[in-house]
């Protein structure tokens, strides 16, 4: 029997939940067919078979999460011996009449039985010891989760084999249950606690985002806003699609100005090294593009944007957007980022802070094209504005060279002439 691991995927990605399990027990595979779908806390992905044989249990269900180097799924290959497992471990089947003892490693021993095993499968059982000094039983997940939570586990009465404490114990606790941690707790804290709801528990894509938006909020900051007359760009666009080739919105031809304007201010195109102090800068411009499906925040990179065309941004850019709307996006398409635009404006939005994606230094913030009264030879017309913000990491970078950074980049977006022969 071949035991098919949850493989290391890369960018120190330790577990994933499985979002769904594609084949049944007792279907046969082929290596390359996708077993499960598993979400991680950087990128959903689809999990192949390394090899050919007939699927005869799965290690963990859907919805659970899973380490990796644990047991996905079991295999039995055609012409090969099923391995022997070591009798010192318990292997309880769903539904099997398996009577024995499981050594918790404490000196205490509980009784290992069939019955009820497949509630809250795969949270091995252990002794939670009360403040009190009384002893029950709790699985990690729900101990976890009570440490998390503030709940004492020894006022729970368990549903699982044994009397032990599950993670649906702890979700059916109501508030009202909940004794109170301490006299202090805040009048908000028990209103709180009191109100009708839905918990949503966070995916690991949010977890991460969470985790990414704690570590830009430790960078000092400061932000330049500037208001950019886009009319030109608005009309050379209009041109640009009449010619009857493939449509471009307005972002590749601000990325294609963006990487003009960083090659004359390469300090921005950088990454700060925190633990050795040191800032490194970059020979290619790779270009972070927030996007957002609805369910999370993903940035793809297009690799040496200062290479390509207009219209090659424009479809690297479609060919990502596609991607993300999928959910076939990948590590690789997310890594190596040396600057990075937010466009929030296209959803609504004038001007903002976005937050840098460390170790980035700089990021760039586009607005809502809008139109409004602007000053064009010394009267007052209607013109379309882009309003834009840059954001810069304050111990690498300055004020002055940011004020620069931007007005250099307005003038190529307000002159397209002058945009056309920088690509030159």
């Amino acid at each position: 029997m071949y035991e098919f691991k949850f493989p290391d995927v890369g960018e120190g990605v330790h577990e994933g939940t499985i979002l769904q399990i594609k084949v049944a027990v007792g279907e046969k595979v082929e290596a390359g067919d996708v077993l499960a779908v598993v979400e991680t806390d950087k990128v959903t992905a689809e999990i192949p078979s390394s090899k050919d044989g007939v699927v005869t249990k799965f290690g963990f269900a859907e919805g659970q999460v899973i380490e990796v180097g644990q047991t996905l799924a079991y295999i039995e290959i055609e012409g090969e011996a099923g391995e022997e497992k070591p009798k010192s471990e318990a292997v309880v089947e769903e539904n099997a009449n398996v009577v024995g003892e499981l050594d918790l490693g404490d000196g205490s021993i509980l009784p290992a039985s069939g019955e009820g095993m497949n509630d809250d499968s795969h949270e091995n059982a252990s002794l939670h010891t009360a403040t009190r000094g009384q002893k029950f039983l709790a699985t990690p997940l729900a101990r976890k989760l009570a440490k998390n939570k503030g709940i004492d586990l020894s006022t729970i009465k368990g549903t699982g084999p044994a009397g032990r404490i599950t993670k649906k114990d702890l979700q059916n606790f109501t508030s009202s249950e909940i004794a109170p941690s301490s006299p202090s707790t805040s009048s908000t804290e028990q209103v709180i606690e009191k109100l009708e709801g839905q918990v949503i528990p966070m995916t690991k894509l949010r977890q991460t985002i969470a985790k990414n938006m704690i570590k830009s909020s430790e960078i000092p900051t400061a932000t330049i806003h500037e208001e950019i007359n886009f009319d030109k760009i608005v009309e050379w666009r209009k041109q640009i699609n009449a010619t009857g080739g493939e449509r471009i919105s307005f972002l590749p031809i601000i990325v294609k100005a963006l990487t003009l304007t960083i090659k004359k201010f390469p300090e921005f195109n950088a990454t700060f090294d925190t633990a050795k102090q040191e800032i490194h800068r970059h020979g290619n411009i790779n270009m972070g593009i927030a996007m957002d499906n609805g369910s999370g925040l993903y940035v793809p990179v297009i690799k040496k944007a200062e290479s390509l065309t207009v219209g090659e941004i424009s479809s690297a850019v479609k060919g990502y957007m596609d991607k993300v709307n999928s959910g076939t996006i990948s590590i690789g398409d997310m890594r190596g980022g040396s600057f990075t635009i937010s466009n929030y404006g296209v959803e609504g939005g004038l001007f903002a802070n976005p937050l840098i994606l460390p170790p980035q230094v700089a990021i760039l913030g586009l607005g809502r094209i809008h139109k409004k009264p602007v000053v064009v030879n010394d009267e007052i017309v209607v013109g379309q504005v882009l309003p834009i913000s840059l954001v810069i990491d304050h111990r690498v970078l300055d004020g002055v060279p940011a004020g620069r950074f931007i007005s250099y980049l307005r003038n190529l977006l307000e002159n397209p002439h002058h945009l056309m022969m920088a690509m030159v």
